[in-house]
């Protein structure tokens, strides 16, 4: 406690003659800072005259405030030792004269002077006064934090999500620890203007918080100043008590620089950038800016890598979800887009993954234009994408898939040059490609999935099947791309679709071939024909003498 008023008043102006010379040196640098703290007059109504009040006396000078102390403890203060005129806050320490209640001029002061505009910041133990004791009536809304007990301990505090931002708060850790006398509390319910939290301690109560009441501010802490440990010569509640009176005290001018209709939050305001017209809580969040335009404290979702891989939608992350899809990924064999360049399992398909199975180049019951196509099969194992999808032949005949065509695993897609029923001989295709013509004599298919060839299929006269209105069909068992190189695999479909040309577009091929017509299966695959090429040659006909040919394929 201060020896005497003379006491006091001189070591209050070598204070402010030292603030006054570090004023002057750092006048600059106030101009540009984005967060610069102004002069506000502080009354601090004190309970101990302690170092740790001296400490925060200082902190607070230091900071570019002018602090007056009063001339008396709390419990004693009436507005006249001193009175409040001319003081922009008022900070009330309350932590060693808990047993002593402020007379009723002196709380009816304090509730006019905040009514008025002025700013209010306390400590514990008033809600003890209040709530326990039934004292202090008069500043029920002053009081904001409604007590549940006390303790006095090492304890710490946590800035609540979403009020990182907030004046009070903003120049501290987001976490700190002390040790002090305190109350966990709740927030006092008021109906209106109700108080917010900005820190929690650690029990989860609030530590922090703040109510704009009337015309004015109010800061309240759960801490108990000079009750036990010294939390005011913490350089962490220091920094709050400072920015405390700034906010409280609206000793920052809130201005609008940027001329968009809110001030700073610098000074209370709303406006997170003030120096740009086009960010405020008015403003609609714009993707990919990676700037907070609406001042809500987060980024457009699109700028926010969800997933932790290194890359968010506006750097071209195809899949925020999955942190295997990104921009430049490893291919995997996942039916996933994993390195985002629109393909899918490119690179990373196994052998066989798809193979050319059926191909009707002359179509009899339509023209050629209407009614090619070709049949793949999808031995892979997992199901397929054929979107990028490369067809190409040795010539200049090129196209490239641009739609999802997913096939089932063991399951075939069917493309064509027309997907009209009406018009294609009625058969039901999954894509409809352009660019690609089939010829009947000699061409090929090719098929390549980002750089690399899958299958292909090359046929000639007279070796490949060649009957119109039938199409060439690998036979079943052999979907694989060695197999379907063999011109003996494949056969003339038999069986009818659609307007009646002969094949099994969609569905498994044959087991064995009647390559020659003649009704029978060639027996190199099961079947009874010993020559599958020659109708005249087979189990029914009749043995001709002198032609060395085992025309009815007995064996003699």
């Amino acid at each position: 406690m201060p020896a005497s008023k003379d006491y006091r008043q001189g070591t209050l102006l070598s204070t402010l003659t030292g603030f006054l010379l570090c004023l002057l040196i750092t006048l600059g640098a106030l101009g540009t800072a984005q967060r610069a703290h102004a002069q506000a007059n502080v009354l601090l109504i004190w309970d101990t005259y302690s170092a740790g009040t001296q400490s925060l006396e200082a902190a607070l000078q230091g900071a570019g405030h002018t602090v007056t102390l009063s001339d008396t403890d709390e419990d004693s203060w009436d507005n006249t030792n001193p009175a409040l005129t001319g003081f922009d806050v008022v900070i009330h320490l309350a932590g060693s004269t808990y047993m002593y209640e402020m007379s009723t001029a002196g709380q009816q002061a304090l509730v006019d002077h905040v009514a008025a505009g002025g700013g209010y910041v306390y400590t514990e133990w008033l809600a003890f006064e209040f709530d326990d004791m039934g004292w202090l009536t008069l500043m029920e809304d002053l009081i904001i934090l409604e007590r549940y007990y006390g303790r006095s301990e090492s304890m710490t505090y946590d800035v609540v999500v979403g009020q990182e931002s907030h004046p009070v708060v903003a120049n501290v850790p987001a976490t700190f620890t002390f040790d002090s006398g305190s109350s966990p509390t709740t927030l006092r319910s008021y109906g209106v203007d109700e108080p917010v939290a900005l820190m929690n301690d650690d029990y989860g109560t609030p530590g922090v918080a703040v109510r704009e009441w009337g015309d004015g501010r109010i800061v309240g802490f759960n801490h108990a100043s000079n009750y036990s440990y010294d939390p005011l010569s913490d350089t962490n509640i220091q920094q709050l008590f400072i920015d405390a009176v700034s906010w409280a005290g609206d000793a920052m001018p809130c201005a609008d620089a940027d001329g968009d209709g809110y001030t700073d939050d610098a000074c209370g305001g709303t406006d997170c950038d003030d120096t740009d017209a086009a960010v405020n809580p008015g403003a609609t969040e714009i993707a990919c800016d990676y700037v907070d335009n609406d001042c809500d404290g987060a980024y457009h979702g699109d700028e926010v890598d969800d997933d932790g891989d290194g890359y968010d939608e506006c750097e071209d992350d195809c899949d925020d979800t999955d942190d295997t899809v990104y921009p430049g990924a490893p291919e995997l064999a996942d039916t996933l887009d994993n390195d985002c360049d629109g393909l899918v399992d490119e690179g990373a398909l196994p052998d066989n993954a798809l193979v050319i199975t059926e191909i009707l180049k002359d179509p009899a019951v339509v023209g050629d234009s209407y009614g090619e196509w070709f049949e793949v099969y999808n031995g892979s194992g997992q199901y397929l994408n054929l979107y990028g999808l490369v067809i190409t032949d040795l010539g200049s005949d090129s196209h490239t898939v641009t739609a999802d065509v997913w096939i089932a695993p063991d399951g075939y897609a069917v493309l064509g040059r027309n997907d009209d029923n009406a018009v294609n001989g009625d058969v039901d295709l999954d894509y409809e490609y352009s660019g690609i013509t089939l010829s009947n004599s000699d061409d090929e298919l090719i098929l390549s999935f980002g750089g690399e060839e899958l299958d292909r299929v090359e046929w000639w006269d007279p070796d490949w099947p060649d009957r119109a209105g039938e199409s060439m069909s690998l036979i079943y068992g052999y979907e694989d791309v060695d197999s379907n190189d063999d011109p003996d695999l494949w056969c003339d479909a038999v069986s009818t679709f659609g307007d009646g040309d002969a094949g099994t577009p969609g569905l498994d091929n044959l087991t064995c071939c009647d390559r020659d017509g003649d009704g029978y299966l060639d027996d190199a695959c099961g079947g009874d024909d010993c020559d599958d090429d020659d109708d005249d040659v087979n189990p029914l006909a009749s043995e001709v003498d002198c032609d060395y040919i085992d025309n009815d394929c007995d064996g003699y």
